[in-house]
């Protein structure tokens, strides 16, 4: 059973293990994932909203968000945004039955000289709760990250090809002793049309040891 709590600015969905949660901070609405383990929530990762003074953000400046039940156990978050001279929208779809969260953004900007934000960020948990983030090697399709909070499960970031757009990966660094996600498009080269339209995608998925992992 999926559990919804909403107010003005905080929205949580949550089935028995994995939530998905959205709160107003500033002027933007920045989200997280948690996993239950041992009766509690336990935070995995929380997106980096950046602020008003960036030239660029760490992820797509997101102020309006619109939510939806599409079907029994299948909800979405739309959500529109700007900065500076670049337009961002995301459309992120919680699926209960598949313990699944796609994530399918888009930055428009004038040209490719135009800076925009075309990835999101992640902050990780600390070590003493998420040990070990494993990249994974799958040979002609771009690598997953696969994280390990508990024993017995894990939690999968992979990125989905868009036809048309860069190439989107998933990548994990440590800077000042905090380790990070970065999804999305980082090598963008000359695109046809006048503006700059980049789209990418990735999904989340809560896989347990006893189940067969995609």
């Amino acid at each position: 059973m999926i559990v919804l709590e909403k107010s003005a600015d905080a929205y949580s969905l949550r089935d028995a293990d994995f939530e998905l949660s959205y709160r107003y901070l500033g002027d933007r609405w920045q989200h997280g994932i948690s996993v239950q383990h041992d009766g509690q929530w336990r935070p995995l990762l929380t997106s980096q909203e950046g602020s008003a003074t960036d030239d660029v953000p760490p992820s797509p400046p997101l102020q309006d968000l619109r939510f939806e039940q599409l079907a029994d156990g299948v909800f979405e978050f739309q959500l529109l945004g700007q900065s500076g001279k670049g337009v961002y929208s995301a459309a992120v779809r919680f699926e209960g039955a598949s313990r699944t969260i796609d994530f399918d953004l888009c930055a428009r900007g004038r040209s490719i000289e135009t800076p925009v934000c075309t990835s999101s960020r992640y902050i990780l948990a600390g070590v003493d709760w998420l040990p070990q983030v494993r990249q994974e090697r799958v040979r002609h399709e771009p690598a997953p990250l696969v994280l390990f909070p508990s024993a017995g499960r894990s939690v999968q970031i992979a990125p989905v090809p868009v036809p048309g757009s860069p190439r989107c990966e998933c990548r994990v660094t440590t800077v000042d002793n905090m380790r990070r996600i970065d999804a999305g498009c980082f090598e963008i080269v000359d695109l046809p049309g006048k503006g700059l339209s980049v789209r990418w995608r990735y999904r989340m998925s809560l896989v347990f040891a006893t189940n067969s992992t995609s």
